[in-house]
């Protein structure tokens, strides 16, 4: 499970968020009511490590509390998406923006089922 989980929903995450992050104006400055979203992104690159590292533990009350943070980051992250999206135009987005936006929130909703078969 540990493969599983630091795989799917550690590196994998990461990587996906750094690409919807410069598939939306990866050049430019964000904006002021945009900072959280770089807030966000820090503080995923911190908790997925930690995440990894307490399914080595094994202690459970650990691994909730650390799972909860990853998934707060990733929900987090797809709330700035979703917005960032509407801001745009779903209309005006370009195919890999649009891509993005329908991947990552499949991609939340998959989230679930797999920490449904963590518990079985």
């Amino acid at each position: 499970m540990t493969h599983l989980h630091s795989g799917m929903i550690g590196w994998i995450s990461l990587g996906i968020i750094a690409t919807v992050l410069w598939i939306y104006r990866g050049s430019e400055r964000r904006a002021a009511d945009e900072r959280y979203v770089t807030w966000t992104a820090i503080f995923f690159v911190v908790a997925v490590p930690i995440y990894i590292a307490v399914w080595w533990t094994a202690n459970l009350p650990f691994r909730a509390v650390s799972g909860a943070f990853v998934l707060l980051g990733i929900v987090s992250f797809a709330v700035w998406l979703v917005r960032q999206a509407a801001r745009i135009g779903y209309a005006r987005l370009t195919t890999p923006q649009l891509g993005a936006v329908v991947g990552f929130v499949t991609f939340v909703v998959c989230i679930r089922d797999v920490r449904h078969l963590a518990v079985a």
